[in-house]
């Protein structure tokens, strides 16, 4: 059975989170490990969710809760030898059926590789949809780069809510003024 557990950086678990986001996540996709422990520990929009079945660890959700109302899945990861399990499908029904989660928002990579489509229709399968709009994820710090991603969302998300969601991104997540 699969378990959210929030965490924090002073869990024994915490190690294994680190470990599988810089294995995960490209250098542009994340932040700097200081910046992602001080939110983990320190910011009251964003949790750390580590992804359980039993006592073994399958995976990690950071997932911020925006004004708008919506959460931004930030970062969705599973273990390597845990893929093609339906430990994702899994997570992501927990998460949505946790208190105050309904509409959902995340960033995916450019339809351009077959892992990055795989990827897509993965959130697809899950009741996702890409908004038709572009998007520019904003570099994390003046060392890395922005990138172009697509933006899905899931439940009920009219074009006005999401442009408000994906400026709350910017703002909260990302620096981003103005």
């Amino acid at each position: 059975m699969v378990v959210l557990k929030e965490i924090n950086t002073h869990s024994e678990d915490y190690a294994f989170v680190e470990t599988l986001m810089d294995s995960a996540f490209p250098a542009d996709e994340r932040r700097d490990v200081a910046g992602q422990r001080y939110n983990v520990d320190h910011n009251e929009k964003m949790r750390c969710l580590l992804i359980k079945d039993g006592d073994v660890n399958v995976g990690f959700i950071t997932v911020w809760s925006l004004p708008s109302g919506f959460s931004y899945v930030e970062h969705l990861a599973i273990a390597d030898n845990m893929r093609q399990c339906g430990y994702g499908t899994l997570s992501l029904a927990a998460l949505v059926s946790m208190p105050g989660v309904s509409s959902v928002i995340l960033e995916v990579e450019m339809p351009t590789t077959d892992e990055a489509k795989r990827r897509i229709s993965f959130y697809e399968k899950c009741g996702f949809s890409l908004w038709p709009r572009p998007y520019i994820q904003p570099a994390y710090s003046s060392d890395k780069q922005s990138l172009p991603m697509r933006i899905m969302t899931l439940g009920s998300c009219a074009d006005g809510a999401i442009e408000s969601a994906v400026a709350e991104i910017r703002g909260l997540v990302y620096g981003v003024r103005g």
